[in-house]
């Protein structure tokens, strides 16, 4: 069982150890509270890896964090102030599941794509509030969830029964 412990850092040692400036454009932000393994071990930056939304209007190709740590997905993007439209991070569950998330720390609003163990779109929960405790629902059992810039879902003309590439995503073969 993976415990999760919180501890106060400073917005400066909370880039140092992200990478991501998390006060530009987010003033007065001071201490802030951050996700880490029990035992304190400091957190480091999830992968990047390429991911292909297969839409109507033809493939969108993503770059793309993947959270796959409890650490990774209880930080998720909190503290994040920009999300560019070809970038994402992609959280990865072991089994199907109603997964909820929320946009507590949540600077900028994001589109949450809920997708199913086969790669298709289950749900859709478009421009999410900036900071809300409001649970997000994926409705329908799934697998992964692709967080977005808010969104960029429309832009893309992302849709419900959608598909999703990814190497984590196991295609059906037909």
């Amino acid at each position: 069982m993976v415990l999760l412990s919180f501890f106060m850092v400073s917005s400066t040692n909370l880039a140092a150890l992200t990478g991501v400036d998390h006060q530009s454009g987010a003033q007065g932000v001071g201490t802030q509270l951050i996700a880490t393994l029990a035992g304190g071990q400091a957190w480091a930056k999830p992968s990047r890896e390429p991911l292909t939304l297969v839409t109507a209007k033809g493939d969108v190709r993503l770059h793309v964090e993947v959270a796959r740590s409890a650490q990774e997905k209880a930080l998720g993007l909190m503290f994040r102030t920009a999300l560019a439209d070809d970038n994402g991070m992609l959280f990865a569950y072991d089994s199907d599941q109603i997964i909820t998330m929320w946009m507590k720390n949540t600077y900028i609003p994001l589109d949450m794509v809920f997708i199913g163990a086969d790669g298709v779109i289950v749900h859709i929960a478009a421009m999410t509030e900036p900071f809300s405790e409001e649970i997000i629902s994926s409705v329908n059992p799934a697998r992964f969830v692709l967080e977005l810039a808010g969104g960029a879902a429309a832009r893309i003309g992302l849709k419900t029964g959608d598909k999703v590439r990814h190497d984590l995503i196991k295609q059906p073969t037909n």
